[in-house]
């Protein structure tokens, strides 16, 4: 009773795991139908509670594949934009290429793309090889060999990431994980049968040749997982095998776009861009590269391209509603980034840009709401903290807003607009002191900050030390000559000096 609860519990540990914990039921049927039961009558008759238990876990995974959308976000599944009659042309080659692979593992390629097949020259090669090896595989199934089990085992496993079409992922060598073990198995049966066979002594030369091999796959092995060291190496490996693979071309984009390394990154979006004309999220990712590299009208006409292609994607709204505020295009912004936040109410960033347009447009109360909600979905957000208390300012709610300022401050130290403003706050509430502090914060982060010495200047000429008042004007001055209001205050300042040494 023990190992029957467990084996169910495992089964339902596999089937909120992944997709292919499906086939585990069946599989097990067929052992015991091969090495136990003798038959599946047989395996029925002993075990039919067991195997209903277990088909019982197909409700779980049913459950969790419908809750998730049914098909991976559009990706793999019944609903996807590929006919199982197209994809599956595709997988001849796919299962062809993981037999070839599992004698000789070279060349191996992290991700193959995607691609289809349209001419009967692209797949009949590879079904004269799988269709008679599958059919084998079958007849020795039916036989009730053991040799057939392992054939089953290994197009069993294989079959729902071979019959579900998907869009994106056609050869994905690591789905012969579990696969492989059953080639291992009958190779090494095969081996040992044929010795078992031979003349005496000839286990020798079976250990030999073992360990020869282990050998020389264990130095490809180490080869390989250098590759794997970075990503940025696994997708330069992966490219210089399929160079037509935009996926590829994408991931490398990136790893070199967070390698700070720009210019590259931007040329392998572009090469993704042109061999798939339909990759939105290449489209918006590239148009953020432009934002940064300064060049906004590119970036508008990717973000557009993105949305015609998917409108419901989220993240273009958002980047190209944050696009438009630069432009001063308020209320076409608004409405980008409502959308966005209507299609995904958990981004911090779209919330926040829509405070900003908000507080652009004069709406305090949205403004607030927008600014509050980003530091719910995001607590560590100094830029957020920054313009709520400029918007509590705007409110007249000083108090409130010293509190957003200082832990701006607090989670970004090196914040001179935070800490200028912050001063204001504390001038304006006649705390001179305060202000005076966080001004000099102010200029030793930023040394010129021009209204921060106007503004420094003018604290210390409310707490009385004109000296200190004269130094802050002047130098105000020095940095930028235009700021008439240090000037003005220099020669009040000078004035009440006169008059004091006078008297």
């Amino acid at each position: 009773g023990r190992w029957t609860a467990s084996c169910i519990a495992c089964t339902l540990l596999c089937m909120g795991t992944k997709e292919v914990s499906a086939t585990l039921p069946l599989l097990l049927l067929l052992y015991d139908r091969a090495f136990i039961g003798g038959s599946l009558r047989e395996a029925l008759r002993a075990r039919g509670r067991l195997y209903a238990s277990l088909a019982a876990t197909w409700l779980l995974l049913l459950y969790l594949v419908l809750r998730s959308g049914g098909n991976r976000g559009g990706s793999i599944g019944f609903g996807v934009d590929v006919s199982i009659l197209t994809y599956g042309l595709t997988q001849f080659e796919a299962v062809g290429r993981y037999l070839v692979l599992a004698a000789w593992p070279h060349p191996l390629v992290f991700e193959y793309g995607a691609f289809t097949v349209t001419r009967l020259a692209q797949w009949a090669p590879w079904a004269l090889c799988v269709v008679p090896l599958a059919l084998l595989g079958f007849w020795a199934l039916v036989s009730n060999r053991p040799s057939g089990f392992l054939a089953g085992w290994f197009f069993v496993i294989l079959a729902p990431t071979s019959v579900v079409p998907g869009t994106s992922q056609m050869i994905v060598e690591h789905r012969m994980y579990l696969p492989l073990a059953a080639l291992i198995t009958l190779g090494l049966g095969g081996l040992a049968r044929w010795f078992s066979l031979s003349r005496r002594g000839a286990e020798a030369a079976l250990i030999s040749g073992a360990v020869a091999l282990a050998v020389l796959f264990g130095a490809l092995t180490v080869r390989r997982n250098r590759v794997y060291a970075s990503a940025l190496a696994l997708w330069q490996d992966t490219l210089a095998k399929r160079p037509a693979n935009p996926l590829a071309h994408y991931m490398l984009a990136e790893e070199l776009l967070a390698a700070g390394r720009l210019e590259e990154a931007r040329l392998h979006y572009e090469a993704a861009l042109r061999l798939n004309t339909g990759f939105y999220v290449a489209d918006e990712r590239l148009g953020e590269l432009w934002v940064r590299l300064g060049r906004p009208d590119e970036a508008a006409r990717l973000f557009e391209a993105a949305l015609s292609l998917k409108p419901d994607f989220a993240d273009a709204h958002n980047n190209l509603g944050s696009l438009l505020a630069r432009r001063r295009s308020w209320t076409l912004a608004a409405e980008h980034l409502h959308r966005a936040i209507a299609l995904d109410p958990t981004s911090a960033q779209a919330w926040y840009n829509l405070g900003a347009v908000e507080a652009a447009l004069g709406h305090g109360g949205q403004a607030e709401h927008g600014f509050r909600e980003a530091l719910r979905l995001q607590p560590a957000y100094p830029e957020a903290e920054f313009n709520l208390a400029n918007t509590l300012v705007d409110e007249a709610r000083p108090a409130e807003a010293i509190t957003h300022y200082l832990e701006a401050v607090r989670q970004r130290p090196d914040y001179p607009s935070a800490e200028y403003n912050l001063a204001n706050t504390l001038a304006a509430l006649r705390r001179p002191q305060e202000a005076i502090a966080h001004y000099e914060a102010a200029l030793r982060l930023n040394p010129a900050y021009a209204d921060a010495e106007l503004n420094l200047g003018s604290a210390y000429f409310d707490a009385g030390q004109l000296d200190r008042a004269e130094t802050h004007y002047l130098a105000a001055l020095r940095l930028d000559a235009s700021l008439s209001d240090a000037r003005a205050n220099l020669e009040r300042v000078r004035a009440l000096k006169a008059r004091s040494g006078g008297r």
